[in-house]
């Protein structure tokens, strides 16, 4: 197995320390002369993937362009049948800002119909989204009903939704 742990190197020491946090949906491939795998890390950065003996590279894909591996391939040596070689595997900001990314989505949309849509929000930049507000532009045939989060204002067909802080990787 290779396990890794995918984390925040505060101090660009490229090395893991005390309370550097592991980032989460970090995906990365693995891959070896023989195969490739790809894998997601989880709530804490870990990654556990089960491999044949050889060499991998682990190759990170970052969120976005605020964030850079110490090393954009990390070569993993696996010498023995059912051995376990943990990794740990260092992220820096190259920029320290939020960055917000707002989908909008509903599987069937009927005319003269209650129509629910889906509104996902995530912070995937280096630092907590301050007074984070989405604004929701209706069309003019619709009409607000409800939402499982309380709206803040409508003007017009703009909706407001005041979510508040918002931290990087929620």
């Amino acid at each position: 197995y290779i396990q890794a742990n995918i984390f925040r190197d505060f101090n660009n020491n490229c090395q893991l320390d005390n309370g550097e946090p592991g980032l989460k949906n970090w995906i990365v491939k693995v891959e070896s002369q023989n195969a490739t795998q790809y894998t997601v890390a989880n709530a804490d950065g870990d990654l556990h993937v089960e491999v044949d003996t050889g060499v991998y590279n682990l190759v990170l894909f970052p969120p976005n362009s605020y964030w850079q591996s110490c090393t954009p391939t990390v070569q993993v040596l696996v010498p023995n049948f059912y051995d376990t070689v943990f990794v740990a595997v260092p992220v820096r900001t190259v920029f320290d800002c939020p960055r917000n990314e707002v989908d909008i989505a509903t599987p069937i949309l009927r005319r003269c119909a209650d129509n629910i849509y889906t509104v996902r929000y995530c912070n995937a930049g280096s630092v907590p989204s301050l007074g984070t507000i989405i604004k929701v532009v209706l069309d003019p045939m619709m009409a607000y009903q409800s939402s499982s989060i309380p709206l803040s204002s409508q003007v017009g067909d703009t909706l407001l939704f005041a979510i508040g802080t918002v931290l990087n990787g929620d």
